[in-house]
């Protein structure tokens, strides 16, 4: 069985230059740009986790040798988790998202792939964030 020239979405010999193409400046680029997202959505999900272990090992503690406070180390606990699946998870989210899109659009005009729509919806709107 051979593959056809329709059915091949890269070029004859295109392969070969993958290792040239991916020294280019807007794969290196893009290359940098999606890791340093993934970097940014692991720091919002390393904080978060911090604070709730922190909250977590702390808030008792304290409340046991200072009975006084275990209602404010109550509340704080309550905000944080607000704050947390909130404003934290949005932002790690956020960063994730704008990482993939980022992310496919290296893969699709390196490798020569298609557009993978169920990944991020269009490709038009990973053009206009990077």
């Amino acid at each position: 069985m051979t593959i056809t020239a329709a059915a091949r979405p890269v070029p004859e010999g295109a392969p070969a230059r993958i290792t040239q193409r991916q020294d280019e400046s807007q794969h290196l680029n893009r290359l940098l740009a999606y890791s340093r997202d993934y970097q940014i959505a692991h720091r919002w999900r390393r904080a978060r986790a911090l604070g709730t272990f922190a909250l977590a090992a702390i808030g008792p503690i304290i409340s046991l040798f200072i009975p006084a406070t275990t209602d404010l180390v109550a509340a704080i606990s309550a905000g944080w988790l607000v704050l947390g699946r909130t404003l934290l998870t949005g932002m790690e989210q956020r960063a994730t998202q704008h990482a993939a899109r980022v992310q496919e659009l290296y893969d699709t005009n390196l490798f020569h792939l298609p557009w993978n729509t169920a990944l991020v919806l269009q490709r038009h709107l990973a053009c206009l964030c990077w």
